[in-house]
């Protein structure tokens, strides 16, 4: 996989497989969304909790990697259903409140599980690339919500101590 992909999803369930006849009772997932997500007290008890600082955006996709790397597997079961209530489009509102959190969290996943300096680079690259086009494509707005979301994410590249598991308890019940 290229470390610099600008959409890192190079693939998702509905775009591999164009009905459900064709998918496998169970697919394996590097990621998940949160909506419809259903996780064992073993992974909360050895993974711990979703990481709040996070507060909306990429929280679920840090937990999926922290829940792969601890050696659980993920995946989607094809008669599982689900009925999403919202839609959102997050490419369209990145100059608003919510851009702030895309971005930063974006970049704070990229800093904590980039497997090589270019992944961990790539948050530069990006508020680079927003800066030069903020004239032409979202303007004023856009450019601080990334630069501002830069700065603060280099500052979450470890895991929260709210969201860790707590430590086995060592007194005799």
């Amino acid at each position: 996989a290229n470390p610099l992909a600008i959409k890192p999803k190079t693939s998702s369930v509905d775009s591999d497989y164009s009905s459900r006849d064709q998918m496998p009772v169970t697919v394996p997932l590097e990621n998940v969304a949160f909506e419809g997500f259903m996780v064992s007290r073993e992974v909360v008890a050895r993974v711990g909790l979703p990481d709040p600082t996070y507060f909306i955006f990429y929280d679920d996709c840090d937990w999926a990697i922290r829940i792969r790397r601890a050696g659980f597997p993920i995946v989607a079961v094809r008669d599982a259903v689900m009925t999403r209530q919202l839609d959102f489009d997050q490419q369209h509102d990145l100059s608003s409140w919510k851009g702030f959190y895309m971005y930063r969290n974006l970049f704070a996943v990229h800093f904590r599980y980039g497997e090589n300096v270019l992944v961990r680079l790539k948050p530069w690259l990006i508020t680079l690339v927003v800066l030069l086009l903020s004239p032409v494509r979202g303007g004023r707005a856009e450019a601080g919500n990334v630069t501002r979301a830069l700065r603060s994410a280099r500052g979450m590249r470890h895991v929260a101590a709210a969201a860790t598991p707590p430590e086995p308890s060592s007194s005799l019940d």
